[in-house]
């Protein structure tokens, strides 16, 4: 299941490189390309004064999906309010995400108390919906790219590719926890 693994920076150059370069080869094994990511500590991380900022290394996987034509999903156990959806959508854009490309956001509804069963159906919702297959899946804990966790541990101080980690995912990129 592990492909690589490595310090954040390093690691992502790596896949992104693989993608950049492979991206013809996935597009004719994949029906509907898509990509999921997680948002606080994956997209978003905050400096000294608790003040949002990009993730860039991370990022570069998101601007790699954009500019190979993968629809964008957002996965995230922030809880589900119409006020909080608005609030993330422009705390994305002031940061400069190209908010134009997400499909959709799932936010966490009250009636999950588990975030990764949550987080597994919203992304079993997304293929059933799209038929497609998710080329990546990003976040910074193992219910971002694993439904059963128990299948790898992690050093939280290291970034893991994951090539198959789930049904219907290519790569899992399991970012190191800041």
């Amino acid at each position: 299941m592990e492909v690589f693994s490595g310090e954040t920076g390093p690691t992502v150059n790596r896949l992104v490189n693989f993608l950049k370069h492979n991206n013809a080869a996935i597009l004719r094994k994949v029906k509907e390309p898509l990509a999921c990511f997680d948002v606080d500590e994956t997209l978003l991380e905050w400096d000294e004064n608790d003040m949002s900022m990009r993730r860039n290394n991370v990022c570069a996987l998101y601007d790699t999906a954009v500019k190979n034509g993968y629809k964008i999903y957002i996965v995230t156990a922030r809880p589900k309010t119409d006020n909080g959806l608005k609030y993330l959508m422009k705390q994305l854009a002031a940061l400069g995400f190209d908010t134009s490309v997400i499909q959709k956001v799932y936010m966490m509804p009250s009636t999950y108390d588990d975030v990764g069963v949550y987080k597994s159906d919203a992304r079993a919702r997304i293929v059933q919906q799209t038929a497609g297959t998710f080329v990546l899946m990003v976040g910074d804990q193992p219910t971002d790219v694993l439904r059963d966790t128990r299948q790898k541990q992690f050093d939280s101080n290291l970034t893991y590719v994951l090539e198959k980690p789930d049904k219907d995912v290519i790569f899992g990129v399991k970012v190191s926890e800041i």
